[in-house]
């Protein structure tokens, strides 16, 4: 995410290494004028701590030898939060992150990015929850607009690609299959009046 990386957190701790095997806990203005609170073990975080940025950047939770690993919550001078598990500095587990516009995902991560299953509500009211690959809704997964027309199927690249179904508020539906993100191919729509017929393009 582009907001990790203006904050770079947990990947620049490079703390000169000495022989002391007990926690403790300290108050730290470092050199760069970051401030570090909380425990510390062999010159390095280690258990739980808060460490905030001179950007406003601010994390709060387990520490690692000197590395963000375990749960913890993070948050961006924007608003943004993420609240779940870290790995190495990353978002990478299960979590939810909530964006400054109140867009919402919940789910699993890996280096940052959305992965696995996981739900986004949208804030224009739109929704999906599926399968998602390097942050890109990618597998099955169902996606609702906010005014009440849905798409279950499969999914590639964050678009409708695979076999799959579009249903309208008023009843109509269409079947078949898509392919970046239109219908492709041989497809049957029907009306909510129970008549049908075969088409090979659609508006959403």
């Amino acid at each position: 995410m582009k907001q990790r990386q203006k904050c770079n957190y947990g990947q620049h701790f490079r703390f000169p290494s000495r022989l002391m095997y007990f926690t403790k806990l300290v108050e730290k203005i470092l050199s760069n004028g970051d401030f570090y609170t909380g425990q510390w073990l062999n010159s390095f975080p280690n258990g739980q701590g808060k460490y905030l940025w001179t950007d406003g950047c601010m994390y709060v939770g387990e520490w690692q030898k000197g590395n963000i690993i375990g749960k913890g919550r993070f948050s961006w001078p924007s608003g943004a939060t993420y609240e779940g598990d870290f790995k190495n500095g990353f978002m990478d587990g299960k979590g939810t992150y909530i964006g400054s516009n109140g867009d919402t995902y919940k789910g699993f991560w890996v280096m940052d990015m959305r992965n696995g299953q996981g739900t986004q509500s949208y804030c224009n009211g739109d929704f999906y929850d599926g399968e998602w690959k390097k942050g890109l809704q990618n597998g099955h997964g169902r996606y609702q607009w906010k005014n009440g027309n849905n798409y279950i199927g499969q999914w590639m690249n964050g678009l409708c690609n695979g076999n799959g179904t579009l249903m309208w508020q008023n009843g109509n539906r269409y079947d078949g299959c898509w392919e970046d993100g239109f219908p492709k191919g041989n497809g049957t729509f029907r009306w909510c009046d129970g008549s049908y017929g075969h088409t090979c393009y659609l508006k959403l």
